[in-house]
Formats: C-alpha cells, structure tokens, sequence
C-alpha cells in the first residue's frame, strides 16, 4: 500500500462545539425519537493506493492504527477479486440475521464508509457497490477483501469527536455511540 498525505489547516470554524440532540418530525410512537449528532473538526487527509493483491481491509485497519486515526471517512474506488460480504438482513426483524455471501471474481467497486474506534480496535464500516458484467450487488464489505489492480481511496480523519462504536444488544451490532450529549 502507498500512501500521501496532504496537509490541511481548514479547521472548519474551530472549536467544538459538543453535541447535539435533535427531535425528529411528526413521529408518533411510543417514545421520542433523539437524532444524536455531534460537531467535529477535521483533521489529515489521505490519499492511500491498495495494490493487487492486498487484503484491503487489513491494510486499511493496520494503517488507521499506525496513524492513530480515531474516527474518519473512507471514499474508495477500484476493484476487489475476493470479499466476504452481507447484502442485508433475512428478515426485518432484530437482532438481523445477515445474508452473508462471497464475491469470487474481480468486481468493480465504488464505496463509502466510516471509522469509530470500539475499546482498542478501529471498526471500520463500508458500503460498496460492486459490479461484473451485468451482475450489480450493493453489500457491507465484512471480511477477506483481496484487491483487483489497485483500489484507491481518500481518508478523511475527524477530530474533536467522543464518538465511538460500542455493543448493543437489541442489534447485536456495535453502533455509533457519543460519550457526551448535550441539547440545543
């Protein structure tokens, strides 16, 4: 994997200013829905290239940890021969019983995801849209991603943040949490 680094003095207006709780429209259900949402300031941006070959998620999770990338955003673009991934639950029920597949064959892929920090471990979740032929998937890339020519990428890493991933039971999944809300 190669990587580039650009520097940014773009704070996005400074300071933190905490988080914030907001009260979504007209829901009428047992209890109010709180949308959760915090101010962040940006930090590095990178530019990374996954080479053919390279167990993407892998490289991507041994870089967040050596560049102590505590939460961020991955746009990626390229191609993947192999990848474990979920293409939904089974049923619309909780927690989610997932369709996990494999893609065997070189894929086109498009994605997008996010970086939180669960305990000492980056989680990383990305979406992707991988294509062969006529064959259109859109998945949570999960597990053994093996890169097809090359896969490029822009990290952009969030400062400021309390955000973290943390287990929840109702999902069985580990969800964005924030340390701290405050309302406005």
């Amino acid at each position: 994997m190669c990587v580039h680094y650009i520097s940014t003095n773009w704070v996005g207006g400074g300071s933190r200013l905490g988080l914030h709780q907001t009260p979504r429209g007209n829901r009428k259900e047992e209890e109010e829905y709180i949308m959760k949402s915090e101010q962040v300031t940006l930090g590095r941006t990178f530019i990374l290239k996954f080479d053919h070959n390279d167990d993407f998620l892998e490289e991507l999770k041994t870089f967040t940890k050596q560049n102590k990338i505590k939460a961020g955003t991955i746009q990626l673009l390229g191609a993947l021969k192999k990848a474990g991934i979920v293409t939904g639950p089974k049923k619309d029920e909780l927690p989610p019983t997932p369709i996990e597949t494999q893609i065997q064959d070189a894929h086109e892929t498009i994605g997008f995801g996010t970086i939180f920090w669960q305990d000492d471990e980056p989680k990383i979740h990305i979406h992707a849209g991988m294509g062969r032929d006529k064959d259109i998937t859109l998945a949570c890339i999960r597990k053994e991603t093996q890169v097809f020519i090359v896969i490029e990428a822009i990290l952009q890493e969030y400062k400021d943040t309390s955000a973290t991933r943390q287990p929840d039971n109702e999902t069985g999944m580990s969800l964005l949490t924030f340390k701290q809300l405050q309302t406005y």
